[in-house]
């Protein structure tokens, strides 16, 4: 991308505050783990409800380090323990609140097996985000070397399918083609836009 996507402007906030904003509405606690450019990161997600951050000083190892220190801070938040938990990347912010609480309404039928959301009429293998994680499997995850994939740990589970006719369960800002395309898909203001 050659920026930090997180902090790209989008309609007069940030991705990461717009993405944290639309995850608040239905999920709370809400942990945010940060790497790069981590104090102004955090600086541009304050002040949304239930949100808790934390640092991961060691980002440059790859996402499974981010998952771990953000499972051990969700642990931190949690007076109870749920069944599970939703993993989302910072850089999909165009998820509706009415379709995480579908997403959400779909784990909690089974809290006990992963949960992965699929675009109606995709390719088997394509799944989508935000994913559901039982803590059963909170163990295995923080046994997890850097470079294992969350992903593949929970596909050897006996895991479920949520099917949606929704492309935002896809659409990541990973390049700036991709990020001008989609703000102008949602009609959303950003830098990258001709």
């Amino acid at each position: 991308m050659g920026r930090q996507k997180l902090l790209l402007p989008m309609d007069g906030v940030s991705v990461v505050a717009r993405t944290a904003w639309i995850l608040a509405q239905v999920f709370s606690p809400l942990v945010l783990v940060i790497g790069s450019d981590g104090p102004r990161v955090k600086a541009e997600a304050s002040g949304i409800p239930g949100l808790h951050v934390v640092q991961n000083p060691d980002w440059e190892e790859g996402m499974t380090g981010s998952l771990q220190r953000g499972l051990a801070g969700l642990r931190k938040q949690l007076e109870t323990q749920p069944g599970g938990f939703f993993i989302h990347h910072g850089d999909m912010p165009f998820l509706s609140p009415a379709l995480l609480k579908e997403i959400s309404r779909a784990a909690a039928k089974d809290e006990d097996s992963p949960l992965f959301p699929r675009l109606r009429g995709s390719e088997p293998s394509l799944l989508g985000h935000p994913v559901y994680a039982p803590f059963r499997l909170e163990a295995k995850i923080h046994a997890l070397k850097s470079g294992e994939r969350i992903r593949d740990l929970l596909l050897k589970e006996s895991y479920r399918i949520y099917e949606t006719s929704d492309p935002a369960i896809l659409e990541d800002l990973d390049t700036p083609e991709a990020y001008a395309a989609l703000c102008r898909k949602y009609g959303l203001s950003g830098d990258f836009l001709p």
